[in-house]
């Protein structure tokens, strides 16, 4: 599986918080035989930033999951997120929060409260495509 890894890039320093966790998933899902495309190493960030633009949506275009570590003050993470919802309008593309502890849901209308939402709703779609898959597997 590829899988497009939306996250903060600027300021981001191995041993920081967001990095440590974005590392962890990456390791994980590489370990489990997945691609992922993870901006910070894998875009070139010292290209200009229509080209850094253009490599991550070539990524996430090719990518068969999007998983995003939040946080609400990386702009590029914006960015991205809505790359991700043109992409889910035309290609059923779904989206994980890999730290949805860090989210706090709020009163009013608020991307945390979309991303908790849709992070539930796409890791029940999952485990249930999931749970058919392996049934079907096993069938054959």
């Amino acid at each position: 599986m590829k899988i497009f890894l939306i996250s903060p890039v600027r300021g981001i320093l191995p041993g920081n918080r967001f990095h440590k966790i974005c590392e962890r998933y990456v390791k994980e899902q590489e370990g489990l035989g997945n691609q992922v495309h993870w901006p910070l190493r894998d875009t070139n960030q010292k290209a200009p930033l229509d080209e850094i633009l253009s490599q991550n949506f070539q990524a996430m275009k090719e990518s068969d999951l999007v998983a995003i570590c939040w946080s609400e003050d990386s702009r590029g993470s914006y960015l991205d997120l809505g790359m991700w919802m043109v992409f889910n309008k035309c290609f059923r593309k779904p989206i994980i929060v890999i730290n949805p502890e860090d989210i706090q849901r709020t009163p009013q209308k608020s991307f945390n409260n979309f991303l908790l939402d849709l992070n539930e709703k796409n890791l029940i779609r999952l485990a249930r495509d999931y749970r058919v898959n392996a049934r079907c597997e096993r069938a054959s």
